[in-house]
Parts: C-alpha cells; sequence; structure tokens
C-alpha cells in the first residue's frame, strides 16, 4: 500500500508540476526556466521511484519462480538428469535475482 501511496503520490507532484508548467503557458505565453526544471526533476522521481517498484517486482516474480520450481523437485522427487536440468534452472534465476537485486539497491 505503502508503495502505491509513493508511486501516486510522486505521479501527482508530476502532474501538478506540469499543470503549473501549462497555465503559465497558457497565461504568458512563456514557460518560466523554473518550472521547467521543477518539472524535469519531478519526472525524473517519478521515474526513478517507478524503476525501483518494477525492480522489486520482478525480483519478487523471480523469488516466487525459484520456489515454484524447489516445489516442483520436491513434489517430484527428482534425481539424476532431471534434478541436474532443474538445479541448472535454479541457478539461472538465481543469476538474474542478483542481477536485479544490484540494480533495485542501485536505483536508491
Amino acid at each position: 500500500m505503502s508503495d502505491k501511496l509513493t508511486v501516486w503520490t510522486a505521479a501527482r507532484e508530476v502532474s501538478t508540476a506540469v499543470g503549473t508548467m501549462v497555465n503559465t503557458y497558457k497565461t504568458l505565453r512563456t514557460v518560466k526556466k523554473q518550472e521547467s526544471i521543477i518539472l524535469k526533476e519531478k519526472i525524473r522521481a517519478f521515474q526513478t521511484i517507478a524503476r525501483v517498484r518494477g525492480m522489486g517486482e520482478v525480483a519478487r516474480a523471480n523469488i516466487d519462480e525459484i520456489a515454484k520450481t524447489q516445489n516442483f523437485i520436491d513434489q517430484l522427487h527428482m534425481d539424476g538428469a532431471a534434478l541436474d536440468y532443474a538445479m541448472s534452472y535454479i541457478d539461472r534465476l538465481n543469476d538474474m535475482l542478483n542481477v536485479n537485486l544490484e540494480g533495485y539497491m542501485n536505483g536508491f
């Protein structure tokens, strides 16, 4: 809920900045440089929040896939070549998870 509120708040700030800039333009037929700078900052902040949230969702989906694969291995009592294949799949998922987590942390 807090993530959604954060994204909504950031999107609302972008909307407010755009509205202010458009109103100024309509009134003066010019855009003040400061309003343009504020809009760019709000957009950048929103994009960062959205990117970080998206990366978190990708990491969560990746962890869910690892859990599903592990359950599949357990349910079928895999061994031999099937287990080797499943473990290599989990290893690839783990590599992807680490890449996602690095990207997620770099988003802060």
